[in-house]
């Protein structure tokens, strides 16, 4: 159960990173962590948080469900996807075939639609429980190096 809850302190970065316009597509990324004093969080809005996060993870299934189908109708294998992606990251020329970094670029083109839709829609995740996008930002940022605050965010996630 501990690494279920490890998990998704883990999985809060992704997605905190793919809300905050990371643009990974079908990549793992780790946000930067950036340095911080402690920020006061109640129970009732960690809560809130942890409810909120629950519902970005069912958004971000949906997103990764998007993905492969997208790749899927451009005849993409996800990891060929992903190589050429890291190339492209790490700007080395990718091993893959012309007719693959073609369908990449399409692809890409598919993606960049679909994460601004999923963008939006964590927005409104967001506000819709009430916090201000900076607010959940900062908890978000928070959590990535706050031990007191991730061990209240796993016993409210394990209570539920």
């Amino acid at each position: 159960m501990l690494n279920l809850i490890k998990s998704k302190i883990s999985y809060i970065a992704l997605t905190f990173g793919l809300f905050t316009g990371a643009t990974c597509f079908a990549q793992d990324v780790t946000p930067k962590v950036e340095q911080q004093s402690a920020i006061n969080v109640d129970d009732a809005e960690l809560a809130k948080f942890a409810a909120t996060f629950n519902d970005m993870q069912q958004e971000s299934q949906k997103m990764q469900s998007k993905v492969i189908e997208k790749l899927s109708e451009r005849e993409m294998d996800v990891n060929t996807f992903n190589a050429i992606h890291q190339a492209k990251m790490t700007n080395t020329e990718p091993t893959a075939s012309k007719e693959d970094i073609k369908k990449y670029e399409d692809a890409v083109e598919d993606l960049e639609d679909a994460q601004k839709d999923f963008q939006d829609e964590m927005e409104n995740l967001v506000k819709d429980a009430g916090f201000t996008i900076e607010r959940y930002k900062e908890i978000g940022i928070a959590l990535q190096s706050d031990t007191d605050l991730q061990n209240r965010l796993q016993k409210i996630l394990t209570s539920e």
